[in-house]
């Protein structure tokens, strides 16, 4: 049996919440979830927003506790300390697990992942590799491609959103101290957190997942009708880049109703609205107004009833 992987803090339950449920809603078969949080207390309310279906047989919450490593590029950056947590697995997690897959909060399941997941993850035990990812840049000795040359790696770069773990050879390798030496030896170079440990770590040397497990939407892409209808037969999407389909911007795009409709399925509401710029969101919903964006939403009262909660209440 599956077991999905979230590492997360509080800033991201409602992500998660939203994503769990995407695959409770999706998947033919049983699996299970475990989480690692940063406040684990913050999760009680919203495992209540998880809907009851027999395929999710267990959920754990576990709480990450530092054993003492500086974890570097997190000081205004839109990501938190918890990108870090899966570095340090055999740590935290018991060895009884069976086969296991990482998700980013942000990625959403659109369609069915089984039996085709049980396929790929098959020929990724068969390949004898510890990990399957998704490569994003291969080098080709583009002088532009700087991420080469900081890490020092010589073939090609994943992204690490969605991630196969052979967890026996993990734990067998002892990976997590390697994969923590490896953080220490390139702590003054690393720009995208964990990933760039696991880059460096493995350095080409992965399974490679079909697209369709890791999709990486970009929802400031324009897609024309027939793109979207191709996109939409892939398993996984994942909401790449700083503006995530929550933001007021992000929201207003099209490609981010994947996520606000598993946001609304999960019963937390018809728009999920985080504003953390004030003014400048202020001036987005203005110039939707004004420009008509609004009329593309299903709910445009919704939409500025979200907004309007996340700007005054911060809710």
């Amino acid at each position: 049996m599956i077991t999905f992987l979230y590492c997360i803090d509080s800033n991201y339950n409602s992500q998660a919440v939203t994503s769990i449920n995407s695959l409770i809603l999706n998947s033919s078969q049983q699996f299970k979830v475990i989480i690692i949080h940063k406040n684990p207390e913050s999760f009680l309310h919203f495992k209540n927003k998880l809907i009851s279906e027999e395929n999710l047989v267990d959920l754990k919450v576990i709480k990450f506790i530092n054993p003492g490593y500086e974890l570097p590029g997190l000081e205004g950056a839109h990501v938190s300390e918890a990108t870090y947590y899966r570095l340090f697995l055999t740590q935290i997690l018991d060895f009884s697990i069976e086969k296991l897959i990482y998700l980013d909060a942000d990625v959403v399941c659109v369609n069915n992942p089984f039996p085709q997941l049980d396929k790929e993850y098959s020929n990724f035990e068969e390949s004898g590799f510890q990990i399957g990812v998704k490569t994003t840049n291969v080098y080709e000795n583009d002088p532009k491609i700087t991420m080469f040359s900081r890490l020092n790696i010589f073939s090609k770069y994943f992204n690490a959103g969605v991630m196969f773990i052979n967890y026996n050879e993990w734990i067998a390798e002892n990976l997590s101290i390697k994969l923590l030496d490896t953080l220490e030896a390139i702590s003054d170079k690393i720009e995208y957190w964990d990933q760039d440990v696991l880059n460096t770590y493995f350095d080409g040397n992965y399974f490679e997942i079909n697209e369709t497990f890791n999709y990486l939407l970009d929802i400031n892409s324009n897609f024309s009708i027939n793109e979207i209808r191709e996109i939409e037969k892939k398993t996984f999407f994942h909401y790449v880049g700083s503006l995530k389909p929550w933001s007021v911007s992000g929201a207003l795009k099209e490609t981010s109703k994947y996520y606000h409709h598993f946001y609304k399925e999960s019963g937390l509401g018809t728009y999920h609205i985080v504003s953390k710029w004030k003014t400048n969101d202020l001036k987005i919903i203005l110039n939707a107004i004004k420009n008509s964006e609004l009329n593309k939403l299903n709910s445009p009262v919704k939409f500025l009833w979200g907004c309007l909660k996340s700007l005054i209440l911060g809710k």
